[in-house]
C-alpha cells in the first residue's frame, strides 16, 4: 500500500495541477495572453509574475511555489476589483484590462493569498467557474474531421469579422499574437483556409482538455467583444 508521505505528495501534485488549470481558465475567461499580467505588473509597478513563471504554474508544475506567487494574483484581484489601472500607458493593455474581473470564492468573495494557497495545497475547494478537468489524451480525429473542425474556426472567426467589421488581415494579426511563435504561422495559414492541420500537427495543440487553436479563438473573442462595433478599421 502507498505510504502516508507518498498519499500526501499525490495530493498535492493533483491540487497544484487543478491551481494551474484554474488559473488558466480564469485567464482564458478574460481573454488574456499569458503576458497581460506581467505587462501590467511592469507597467504599474507592482511585483512581476513573468511568463516563464506563469506557463509552468499553468501546466501544473510548480509544485512549492513561493508566496510571492499567490500574492502577485491577489494584487491582480484587488486591483481589478477597484477597477485600479494607475500607471497603465498602453492604450491596447487599458482595453483588455478594463473590462476583465477578478477571480473571486463561489461566493463572489475576492480571493485572497491565503485563499489561493490552501487552493493550491488542495485545503480549498476551485470556485465552481474555473473549475477544470483532469487532462486527457488528445481525440483521433479523421483527416475529414480535421476538416471540419478547420472550417469551424474558421466561420467563427469570419462570422465575428463581420459582426464587428474589423477586417480579417487585423483579425489574423490579433489571433496570430495569441499564439506561440512557433505556432503562429500555420495557426494564421489555416485560418485564412490556405491549408488544414495535418493530424500529426493537430495532436501537438491539445493542451490537456482543449484545442490550442480553439482557445486561442475563445481568447480573441472575447477581447474583440469589448471594443465598439466598426472601430476597428479596414485590414480585410
Amino acid at each position: 500500500m502507498p505510504s502516508l508521505g507518498r498519499n500526501i505528495k499525490l495530493h498535492r501534485q493533483k491540487a497544484a495541477a487543478g491551481f494551474g488549470r484554474m488559473c488558466k481558465r480564469w485567464r482564458e475567461q478574460q481573454g488574456w495572453s499569458q503576458y497581460v499580467g506581467e505587462s501590467w505588473s511592469r507597467e504599474a509597478g507592482f511585483d512581476v509574475l513573468t511568463h516563464g513563471g506563469l506557463s509552468p504554474l499553468e501546466a501544473g508544475k510548480v509544485s512549492h511555489p513561493r508566496w510571492a506567487l499567490f500574492a502577485h494574483f491577489a494584487e491582480i484581484n484587488r486591483r481589478l476589483a477597484a477597477q485600479d489601472f494607475a500607471g497603465v500607458k498602453s492604450q491596447d493593455l487599458k482595453l483588455r484590462l478594463a473590462d476583465a474581473k477578478p477571480m473571486v470564492n463561489d461566493d463572489g468573495v475576492l480571493l485572497q493569498e491565503e485563499e489561493l494557497a490552501g487552493i493550491h495545497m488542495g485545503v480549498r475547494r476551485i470556485p465552481a467557474a474555473y473549475w477544470v478537468p483532469e487532462t486527457s489524451n488528445a481525440p483521433l480525429l479523421t483527416t475529414g474531421e480535421i476538416a471540419a473542425l478547420c472550417a469551424r474556426w474558421r466561420e467563427r472567426v469570419a462570422e465575428e469579422v463581420r459582426q464587428r467589421e474589423i477586417g480579417l488581415v487585423r483579425a489574423l494579426g490579433e489571433l496570430g499574437q495569441l499564439a506561440p511563435t512557433v505556432d503562429r504561422d500555420r495557426f494564421q495559414d489555416v485560418l485564412a483556409g490556405a491549408i488544414t492541420y495535418a493530424p500529426e500537427q493537430l495532436q501537438e495543440l491539445w493542451d490537456g482538455y482543449a484545442w490550442k487553436p480553439q482557445t486561442w479563438i475563445d481568447a480573441w473573442s472575447t477581447s474583440v467583444k469589448t471594443q465598439p462595433i466598426g472601430t476597428g478599421g479596414g485590414g480585410g
